[in-house]
C-alpha cells in the first residue's frame, strides 16, 4: 500500500481529538518527541488514548528521517468494538 492509501485508511477509521507533546529530547543527530493522543473510532462510540514517540533525524535544520512509534493496542481495541 502506498503512503496515501495508508493514511486515507487511517482517516476512515479514526479521528484524532487531541494530540499532546509531553517532552522533546535532543539527541546527537536529531530529537525525540514523546506524547499522547485521544481519538475516537468513526461510526462507533469507542474512544481511546495512546502513547506515541516520534524519532527524528535532523540535518541542516531539516527533518531527514521520521519514525513514529505507537502503542496501537488501545486503537485496535476501539476499532474492534
Amino acid at each position: 500500500m502506498e503512503p496515501r492509501g495508508f493514511f486515507a485508511s487511517l482517516g476512515e477509521h479514526g479521528v484524532v481529538e487531541c494530540f499532546v507533546v509531553d517532552r522533546i529530547t535532543r539527541t546527537d543527530d536529531g530529537a525525540l518527541a514523546e506524547g499522547s493522543e485521544r481519538a475516537h473510532s468513526c461510526g462507533r462510540s469507542a474512544s481511546y488514548d495512546m502513547r506515541r514517540c516520534h524519532v527524528m533525524r535532523i540535518e541542516s535544520g531539516r527533518i531527514t528521517s521520521f519514525v513514529d512509534h505507537v502503542d496501537s493496542a488501545p486503537m485496535l481495541a476501539a476499532w474492534r468494538s
